[in-house]
């Protein structure tokens, strides 16, 4: 049976396109395909971030496809469970996987850590809740290809409960910590998990 139209998604070339853009804004060619797939239900991963928990949901952590999070986790959209970061950083090609100053060993983890589905991820906690809030601004932000709406000017810098607000290019206005060991720390844990844009942030 037809799924009714507010269930229903539209993807091109790997990516899911906002229903509130136009064709035009994504720059898409007559010859180009489209296809019209279920907005799936938002699973909800449980994590043991070295003591702290954290919940997120997948499509978060999937939000960039270059980022070593997303090949952790990928698996887990076929039923699979989760990978090191020693498989993750295998398994992307040398380009994606290769980041000056962060070396192809990893951290153990996500390592499942009891029977209720929580995996083990070895980071610091507090840097890691800023990173999934990087993920969850890049996983709202639709990925355009030029034009104004692609490259909003950017709001000027903004100081609030000791926090920096930054305008990433790849996934809007983000809260950062301010500048010193916790915004250094963040950085490192960035590089690590192949974040280029969050990184460059902290910088």
């Amino acid at each position: 049976p037809k799924a009714h139209p507010s269930l229903q998604q539209l993807h091109f070339n790997g990516r899911r396109l906002d229903k509130r853009r136009t064709l035009g804004e994504y720059q898409l060619r007559k010859e180009d395909e489209i296809h019209i797939g279920l907005i799936e239900q938002a699973i909800v991963v449980k994590l043991n971030v070295r003591g702290t928990p954290l919940s997120t949901t997948l499509d978060t952590l999937l939000a960039d496809r270059s980022s070593v999070l997303h090949a952790m986790f990928e698996p887990m959209t076929q039923g699979g469970e989760p990978v090191n970061a020693v498989t993750a950083r295998a398994e992307k090609t040398a380009g994606a996987a290769a980041m000056e100053g962060v070396p192809y060993g990893g951290r153990p983890g996500p390592l499942p850590c009891d029977d209720e589905g929580v995996y083990f991820i070895d980071s610091n906690p507090i840097s890691f809740g800023y990173i999934i809030d990087h993920l969850c601004a890049v996983s709202r932000t639709p990925t355009l290809s030029g034009g104004d709406a692609a490259n909003p000017e950017p709001e000027p810098e903004a100081q609030g409960a000791g926090y920096i607000l930054n305008d990433l290019c790849s996934g809007g206005e983000v809260a950062l910590p301010p500048v010193g060991p916790q915004r250094r720390q963040l950085a490192i844990e960035a590089r690590y998990f192949a974040l280029p844009d969050l990184a460059a942030a902290c910088c």
